[in-house]
């Protein structure tokens, strides 16, 4: 027998999916077969044939088409994807700054500046021209505040750079004047002027300034041996100085 065969899927929110099949065969006669009284009729052909001869004809009739319905569960699978985000971080450590970006291959960039040292150091100063040792920073008392000169190491004494980034030798301080350019480097007291501020460099060597971290200073000295303060513009256009730097030797 041939079938027809329809498919319809229903899928709920609440269920798993169903589907719903209707079978239904083909439309076509169907014989009663020969009747009792026919039995000398050796087919239903020749039965068919013997009543055409009397002038009867067949009689066809089409009987309801049955109909099964067949509901099928359906098993449904799913499949999640995952996407993972990764960071990349910044840390910052202090006055050093490290920036790390993650790339095929990792590359890492790292800022030293300098900074005031968080505890004091005390030691004695030293001056130095292109990397020779030519010197000693020492101090002499002169009405009250010291004034600085270049001596020899039975001269020299210990200074003390404060946390602050303050340069201090017997509780005086060093100051300055901001506008005065170049000037004598003074270490007192109490007094209107502006303490210089220092720190120790990479390098080893101090650097100051005064007032404004933008208002870097450089030390030089006269013919006298006096240490003088200033902005490079300003030691560069005075006459007869001489430009160094200084080393706290720690004691």
């Amino acid at each position: 027998m041939d079938q027809t065969t329809t498919v319809t899927a229903s899928p709920t929110s609440s269920s798993a999916p169903q589907i719903t099949m209707t079978i239904m065969p083909r439309e076509g006669a169907v014989s009663d077969g020969l009747p009792t009284y026919a039995t000398a009729c050796s087919s239903l052909a020749r039965f068919a044939s013997a009543c055409l001869c009397i002038g009867v004809t067949a009689k066809t009739t089409t009987a309801p088409i049955p109909s099964t319905t067949v509901v099928v569960t359906l098993t449904e699978t799913n499949t999640a994807f995952v996407t993972q985000v990764v960071e990349t971080a910044s840390v910052t450590v202090e006055d050093t700054t490290i920036f790390q970006m993650t790339t095929a291959t990792a590359t890492s960039e790292v800022v030293v500046t300098a900074s005031p040292s968080p505890t004091p150091v005390v030691g004695i100063l030293q001056a130095y021209h292109n990397g020779d040792l030519i010197g000693y920073v020492s101090f002499n008392y002169v009405y009250g505040p010291y004034l600085a000169f270049l001596g020899s190491y039975e001269q020299t004494s210990a200074a003390t750079l404060q946390p602050n980034g303050q340069l201090v030798y017997q509780s005086e301080w060093a100051q300055g004047e901001v506008g005065d350019d170049p000037q004598s480097l003074v270490f007192a007291g109490s007094s209107s002027n502006t303490p210089y501020t220092c720190a120790i460099g990479a390098d080893s060597y101090l650097s100051c300034y005064l007032g404004s971290p933008t208002n870097e200073m450089v030390f030089a000295i006269n013919s006298n041996n006096d240490i003088l303060m200033g902005t490079p513009q300003g030691v560069q256009a005075a006459a007869g100085l001489l430009i160094f730097q200084v080393k706290l030797l720690a004691q």
